[in-house]
């Protein structure tokens, strides 16, 4: 679903001149589409958007990336696929979004949420054995998992107010 410019720029206003910082983590190239939905609901209002992308190839370099866009961010959103997606050059057999959940698992301060589309289908099978563990492993550290459509997570998003986007 598209995301009108109405319900992006309903997101509440930056206060007092700070900077929302915002990190969108790296996704698997099967919701794109609703990522990219994601990251113009959030830069309509002129939120400074981190990750997404890397030119980290190995683990250690990748980790180091993704945490410091994590401390310099008020609020992360992992948006997991069906797809497992990339895993780093170096032989670690993680997925750059496990790798990312790992980093952000320490980061109490932070709000964060693991968004899971609604209706995944076909998923693969490493990647149905991660989201297994984001739904049994991930609210018990802070994290909100949503199963819902990208309106549904805009909506949750809006609801939170400024708690979760200033």
């Amino acid at each position: 679903q598209r995301l009108t410019e109405l319900e992006a720029a309903s997101i509440p206003a930056v206060g007092s001149g700070n900077r929302m910082v915002v990190h969108l983590a790296l996704a698997t190239g099967d919701i794109d589409v609703q990522c990219a939905e994601l990251r113009r609901w959030f830069e309509q209002p002129g939120y400074e958007i981190l990750g997404g992308a890397s030119r980290a190839r190995d683990a250690a370099s990748f980790r180091a990336e993704v945490s410091s866009a994590l401390a310099a961010a008020r609020l992360a959103v992992f948006p997991v696929g069906r797809l497992y997606g990339w895993q780093p050059a170096d032989g670690d057999a993680k997925s750059f979004m496990a790798l990312q959940l790992e980093e952000a698992i320490n980061c109490s301060a932070l709000d964060r949420i693991v968004w899971i589309p609604k209706g995944l289908d076909r998923i693969e099978e490493p990647q149905q054995r991660l989201i297994d563990d984001i739904r049994k492993t991930y609210p018990g550290h802070g994290f909100e998992v949503l199963e819902v459509p990208l309106q549904q997570l805009v909506n949750h998003l809006k609801s939170r107010g400024k708690k979760a986007v200033a």
